[in-house]
Order: structure tokens, then C-alpha cells, then sequence
């Protein structure tokens, strides 16, 4: 039943769609938006956030 394999958050998100059989999904997505952490960012927000940290240590 379960896969081991690894798969990029869009990855998931396009194998998801694919399995549910969804014929009108669209060819791509956004899955680091849709991904969020328990404390409430999303993978892409998280992303933002340490991306914007480490820039102001850089000054």
C-alpha cells in the first residue's frame, strides 16, 4: 500500500491528485504553499522567513 520513496511537497501533491484520479488537475501546483508546520507556517513561509533572517546577518 505505501511507497518508500521521497517525493518533493509539489511531487506529493501532483502523485495525490493522480491516484485520487482527478482528470482535470492542473499541470502544476504549489505544494510548498500548501504544506503547513503545526505551528502555522507553510513550507514556503518558512522558507521566506529563514531566507530573510539570514540575509540580515549578511549587512
Amino acid at each position: 500500500m505505501f511507497e518508500q520513496q521521497r517525493y518533493s511537497p509539489s511531487g506529493l501533491v501532483s502523485k495525490m491528485w493522480a491516484d485520487a484520479e482527478w482528470d482535470e488537475r492542473p499541470v502544476a501546483n504549489q505544494g510548498t504553499a500548501r504544506w503547513f508546520l503545526a505551528d502555522g507556517p507553510s513550507l514556503w513561509g518558512l522558507a521566506q522567513r529563514i531566507h530573510s533572517e539570514e540575509g540580515e546577518g549578511e549587512a
